[in-house]
């Protein structure tokens, strides 16, 4: 066949065209490997995405491969068996060679216990094989819950990943992964109708709201004086400080962000026991000194506005490990879980924290 001329059709080819066709497997693995014209070129690639690379069957909405581009399911599963079993034989590979089967079940968690394993995963292998379990495990849970519009559990691991990446000022880190803590939270309170005490209607009544609020602000003036309210250059009068106190009424109608966190724990089967809920407590306090002050808790100072103080002195660092830890926990309870993963705060593996 002529150089210059298109192999599939005979047509002559542009400058451009020859050679553009001439160096199409280096510019792009999409493109051919045949000297065509731009037409010939593009009918080529259609019909690649339209069947099979291997077996040339004609790819549908129920035989394409979820996993392998331009493949049928038979040879989609073939190639993930093949690298299955070069991940067993402790083959070298990437994370990218770590391929999920779309037919594998996710068995339900069962309990374990915190603990250190008692060999460290220093083999290539064995952090393959832990890979593989969290793989292996979780993808099934995982697409039932991008079916689930309520979790949008693909946008919630997005944010999980920008929290956790190592730019930028490590408080807006912090804040990004307790907003997905609170996001994780807001949503199991809609979904179990725990947003409210008692009944919206009932408790923002007019009539009952004006009584609720002269009754806080009469307390307040009992209890408290002038002399009381904090000095800034603007000062706030005593009256206006009570009313903007008395205001904020509508928040004993809500569920603590501490008690939704407990709960959606539970829910998830993780302990919350007297250890554990001390952990979620600690966590409950860095968040709130994010959300409304911006920086982390300092040691020795009060934890929050119950008088409890820390026992340990913990720096800004050893806090964000720890936020980034109870986050990571609780979505690897939400895709099912169960097996060692990477405490950061005490540099260790750990088995999830199950009942």
């Amino acid at each position: 066949m002529d150089p210059d001329h298109c192999e599939t059709c005979g047509a002559k080819l542009t400058t451009r065209q020859a050679l553009r066709s001439s160096s199409s497997a280096r510019v792009s693995r999409h493109l051919t490997d045949k000297r065509q014209c731009y037409a010939c070129r593009q009918k080529e690639l259609e019909r690649r995405k339209r069947y099979c690379e291997t077996c040339g069957v004609k790819l549908t909405t129920h035989n394409r491969s979820l996993n392998y581009k331009g493949r049928c399911h038979a040879c989609g599963r073939k190639e993930f068996e093949r690298r299955k079993e070069e991940i067993a034989q402790g083959s070298k590979g990437t994370v990218e060679s770590v391929i999920v089967s779309p037919d594998t079940p996710s068995p339900p968690p069962s309990p374990t216990t915190w603990q250190l394993p008692s060999t460290p995963p220093s083999e290539p292998r064995r952090a393959h094989s832990d890979l593989w379990q969290l793989v292996d495990q979780c993808f099934e849970v995982f697409r039932k819950k991008l079916r689930e519009s309520n979790w949008q559990i693909n946008e919630v691991i997005d944010h999980y990943i920008i929290g956790v990446q190592e730019t930028g000022v490590i408080e807006l880190r912090a804040i990004v992964i307790v907003a997905l803590v609170d996001y994780l939270t807001g949503r199991y309170a809609q979904r179990h109708d725990k947003i409210f005490l008692l009944d919206n209607h009932v408790f923002n009544d007019p009539e009952k709201k004006k009584k609720l609020q002269n009754s806080i602000k009469c307390r307040l003036l009992c209890l408290f004086t002038s002399d009381d309210v904090v000095k800034r250059k603007e000062q706030d009068s005593f009256k206006r400080v009570v009313d903007l106190m008395a205001g904020k009424s509508q928040g004993l109608n809500r569920y603590s962000f501490g008690t939704l966190l407990t709960e959606l724990s539970r829910s998830l089967n993780l302990r919350t026991e007297k250890e554990e809920k001390k952990v979620l407590t600690r966590f409950v306090d860095i968040r709130n000194l994010l959300v409304h002050e911006a920086r982390f808790l300092r040691p020795g100072e009060v934890a929050s506005e119950y008088g409890r103080k820390w026992t340990n002195v913990e720096s800004s660092v050893s806090q964000y490990f720890r936020v980034m830890d109870i986050a990571g926990c609780l979505l690897l309870a939400m895709l099912q879980y169960n097996g060692r993963y990477h405490n950061r705060q005490s540099d260790g593996w750990l088995m999830m924290p199950y009942n």
